[in-house]
């Protein structure tokens, strides 16, 4: 085990904001890796940017000396951190958040999350999420899982995605759920329309993927020995002229991984405002991405196979048909509409 201790707690008068120094000794199996990727590990509510700076500021010191942030450390290297402590999130229940409930019994909540909901709080997003609308709908939920501000949550949707999340009511549905997650069994499809048509109607991408160098706020596609393994299956369902909608399939749940691995292929996802071509013309007609998890399939409790699906939402579907209405050769009679 790590021994993490902090050393003392301070404030910073000038700024007023909480500083703390932390120490950390670095173990076996951690020698030779990377000073900053290492703090990441340890600390994931920082950016690896955020190290990189405080490194260059002489805030985090290897065996009392500064040193660069590609340093590699060995067995026993002391590292001592100055870390800004992060504003402390209040998790209140939050009524005025509306959910709309696909199924539930006693252990799962199934809820079709709208685009533009944020799962669960963050620094970024302190207030206003799914969970705080779970809470207000479920307080006993408060009291499941292994994070206090992801209670019942297993798995994600990306804040401009749209679909279906499982939430579990009680600690035994969660590691129920959970496990299911870690060992792959869980059944998940996507919707995604795509700028250009792939050279095959089907197929499957196997790029690993991790924080970007130069933008550590965005993932990126790494190379075998680096980042996390991350599958995707793409099948094409229908082209609309310059467009492909693909029913995509995960093995593997890594952060904006199917946005990042259909980027990668030179098809980047229409209304993807990240990770977009830039040799690719923005529509200002979808003002959201166009990404859905229309279906989930899980084993219940009782070994009972629990399936769901849902309809593109209505934004969505109407831009499709307007697409539709363009690649026939037609005119629509009425103004385009938004997604």
């Amino acid at each position: 085990m790590n021994r993490l201790e902090p050393v003392f707690i301070f404030k910073e008068m000038l700024y007023n904001i909480t500083m703390s120094k932390k120490k950390l000794v670095v173990q076996k199996n951690e020698a030779g890796e990377r000073l900053d990727k290492l703090l990441v590990e340890k600390f994931p509510q920082y950016s690896r940017s955020y190290f990189q700076k405080m490194i260059k500021g002489a805030k985090v010191l290897v065996n009392a000396k500064n040193v660069a942030a590609h340093t590699m450390l060995k067995e026993n290297d002391e590292v001592t951190i100055e870390l800004v402590e992060p504003t402390k999130i209040s998790l209140e229940p939050d009524p005025s958040i509306k959910l709309d409930i696909v199924f539930e019994d006693q252990d799962f909540l199934v809820i079709n999350k709208p685009a533009g909901l944020v799962v669960h709080p963050s620094q970024s997003n302190p207030k206003h999420t799914l969970v705080n609308g779970i809470l207000a709908y479920y307080p006993p939920i408060a009291s499941v899982g292994d994070n206090t501000f992801r209670p019942g949550i297993v798995h994600r949707l990306d804040k401009e995605v749209s679909g279906l999340i499982a939430v579990a009511k009680n600690q035994s549905s969660f590691l129920h759920l959970k496990e299911q997650f870690q060992k792959r069994t869980i059944n998940k499809r996507y919707l995604a329309l795509v700028h250009g048509k792939l050279s095959q109607t089907e197929g499957e991408i196997d790029l690993n993927i991790g924080r970007s160098q130069r933008k550590p706020s965005r993932m990126s596609v790494k190379q075998k020995r680096e980042g996390k393994s991350a599958l995707t299956h793409y099948r094409v369902l229908k082209e609309y002229g310059r467009y492909s909608l693909l029913e995509i399939t995960t093995k593997t749940g890594r952060t904006h991984q199917i946005r990042v691995h259909l980027f990668s292929l030179g098809h980047s996802i229409a209304g993807d405002k990240i990770y977009r071509n830039k040799n690719i013309k923005t529509n200002q007609n979808i003002s959201r991405i166009f990404l859905h998890a229309g279906f989930l399939q899980f084993i219940g409790r009782e070994g009972e196979l629990k399936e769901f699906k849902v309809d593109l939402p209505l934004n969505l579907s109407r831009y499709l048909s307007d697409l539709k209405a363009q690649s026939s050769g037609l005119r629509a009679h009425s103004p385009r509409p938004r997604a």
